[in-house]
C-alpha cells in the first residue's frame, strides 16, 4: 500500500472542487494507538484517498501530540518510577514493548503519508495559526466562558481527555439550604458562641 494514493502535483492551480482538506485530532503519545483511533481516522482517510484518486489536491496533515496534560501525566509518572526503580531503572520483570505510532498506523492499514509533522515544524505551525485566525474571522470559532474541571494538583483546568478516569464528568447544580444554629451551642461549638453560625445542607 506504500505510496498508493500519492499523486503528482497538478500543472495548474486547482479549480473549485479540486481541493480537499481534512484534519484529525492528533493522538497523544502516552500509549498505543488503538481501535478507537482507527475507527475515527478511517472515515477521513477513506475520503482523502477517494478525492486524491479523483485527481484533487489533498492535504491531510497528521501528527503526534506530544504536549498537554496527558503527556505531563506521563512525565510525572516517569519521575515517580525513577524514584521507585532508580536511574537507570531496574525493573522487577520483563519490559513491555514500547508504543510505536507509525507501526500502529501501518497495522491499521493506513497508507504511508508524506505529511507527518508536529507543531515544532514552523511552517505547519504557521499554517495552523492562519487556519485558526481564518475560522475566527468567519465566526466559526467563539471564545467564551464555561464551567470546567480544575486540577489542584496541576494548577490548571483539566479537560475530559486530560484525565485518566472520570470522562464525561460535568459540573453539578446544587441547592444549598442554610440552617442557623441556635443557642445554646453544643459543647464542641462553644468557641463560636455569640457568632452567627449556619450549617449548609446540599441537595
Amino acid at each position: 500500500m506504500k505510496k498508493m494514493f500519492q499523486a503528482e502535483p497538478a500543472e495548474k492551480p486547482p479549480q473549485p472542487g479540486e481541493k480537499f482538506f481534512g484534519n484529525f485530532p492528533f493522538p497523544y503519545m502516552n500509549g498505543f494507538l488503538h481501535l478507537g483511533h482507527a475507527f475515527s481516522l478511517s472515515k477521513l482517510e477513506f475520503a482523502a484517498a477517494y478525492h486524491r484518486l479523483r485527481g484533487a489536491n489533498v492535504l491531510l496533515p497528521f501528527a503526534f501530540h506530544c504536549t498537554g496534560m496527558p503527556i505531563k501525566a506521563s512525565a510525572d509518572k516517569l519521575a515517580r518510577e525513577i524514584q521507585q526503580f532508580g536511574n537507570p531503572p531496574t525493573f522487577p520483570h520483563e519490559v513491555e514493548e514500547e508504543p510505536n505510532p507509525k507501526k500502529n498506523l501501518t497495522q491499521m492499514r493506513v497508507p504511508t503519508w508524506s505529511f507527518v509533522t508536529t507543531d515544532m515544524n514552523p511552517f505547519f505551525d504557521s499554517f495552523v495559526k492562519w487556519q485558526m485566525r481564518k475560522l475566527k474571522s468567519l465566526g466559526k470559532i467563539v471564545k467564551d466562558m464555561r464551567y470546567t474541571i480544575y486540577s489542584p494538583l496541576d494548577g490548571q483546568p483539566c479537560a475530559d481527555h486530560d484525565r485518566a478516569t472520570g470522562e464525561g464528568v460535568q459540573p453539578q447544580e446544587y441547592t444549598i439550604i442554610k440552617m442557623e444554629v441556635v443557642s445554646p451551642f453544643p459543647a464542641k461549638m462553644r468557641v463560636l458562641e455569640g457568632k452567627k453560625v449556619f450549617l449548609a445542607a446540599a441537595t
